[in-house]
């Protein structure tokens, strides 16, 4: 009986300690619930308080705003700047690119241009056999050469050697290039020390009378006129020619004339000569001096007043001549 009595007093004391506890805890949860409204309330009202502009202070915001957009608008204006700025420098350095590079275009066009010219002056002696003989040739004529502003050449045989060209031509500038005797091809033989070390300015040519008593053939006296003529012009560029008929002889019976010296020489031959110089000076644009029919008489002979002896000149012959020739020196 004892022990039924107190499992029932235990059984007691557990339930209201649990009643208890139950008790606490609605306590607690009506504690939280009074909370959570608590802080609710004050969210919602916060919220109303940031709607409310009228009574809300963004000038802050303004300020912010603004000082984002300027300096924005400083780091775009910066970029443009610094763009332009790049674009100025290629612009510059295109332009100078260009520059430089027409620059070197017309040098090289320059270049080509003095390379063809070089080539086709010199193409005798770029693609001839003989071309080194004649390119030192002509650098000793270089090396050689007298540089004389006017200079009045006279080239030819007997009949240039026995002109007194001091005595007919006065203070003007002339050289007696004449030598006894020559024909066309010793001229040839000797033309650099005859003609391009003097560096003449303008050359008169009478040659081809001491050809006849050789028997050389017309046509052979004339081409080597002609290749004296190309000689002058190649290594003389500047100079101008003259080019003189052969004169006449004179082979009369008159006691005047010596026919020893004119021997087999006639003026049939020399007049077919003649005929193909003029010509040939046509062809080669140089002026030709008819100096034959000035010399001749009615009977196509050199004048006996104007010759020694049928061949060779004499003063009254040589001032006729000079006064021809005098035309030409000032033209």
């Amino acid at each position: 009986m004892v022990r039924k009595s107190e499992n029932t007093k235990e059984k007691y004391n557990t339930n209201k300690k649990k009643t208890s506890d139950n008790k606490r805890r609605v306590s607690d949860n009506k504690k939280r619930t009074s909370n959570n409204l608590e802080a609710t309330t004050k969210i919602r009202v916060d919220k109303d308080r940031l709607n409310d502009t009228t009574t809300l202070d963004t000038s802050f915001l303004d300020k912010n705003t603004s000082m984002k957009r300027s300096s924005l608008k400083k780091k775009k204006d910066k970029m443009l700047a610094e763009k332009e700025s790049i674009r100025r420098y290629k612009d510059k350095s295109s332009g100078l690119k260009r520059f430089f590079s027409g620059i070197i275009f017309l040098v090289l066009i320059g270049l080509v241009f003095g390379v063809v010219v070089l080539i086709f002056e010199n193409f005798d002696y770029i693609f001839k056999i003989d071309n080194k003989n004649r390119t030192e040739k002509q650098e000793k004529i270089i090396k050689e050469v007298r540089l004389i502003d006017d200079n009045y050449l006279f080239l030819g045989d007997s009949i240039t050697d026995f002109y007194d060209l001091d005595k007919y031509f006065g203070e003007l500038p002339v050289v007696n290039s004449g030598n006894n005797g020559d024909t066309t091809e010793d001229i040839l033989k000797d033309i650099h020390d005859r003609v391009y070390i003097y560096n003449p300015s303008k050359v008169f040519i009478l040659i081809g009378v001491n050809d006849l008593i050789d028997d050389i053939p017309h046509e052979e006296t004339v081409d080597n006129i002609k290749r004296i003529i190309h000689g002058i012009k190649e290594n003389r560029v500047y100079c101008k020619i003259y080019l003189e008929s052969i004169y006449p002889i004179n082979d009369s019976d008159d006691d005047k004339v010596d026919l020893d010296m004119v021997k087999n020489r006639k003026n049939e031959d020399i007049k077919a000569i003649n005929k193909d110089l003029e010509q040939l000076a046509k062809d080669e644009k140089i002026t030709y001096i008819d100096l034959y029919k000035v010399l001749v008489d009615e009977d196509d002979e050199l004048k006996l007043d104007y010759t020694m002896e049928g061949l060779h000149i004499s003063d009254e012959g040589y001032k006729i001549i000079t006064d021809k020739l005098k035309e030409y020196l000032d033209d």
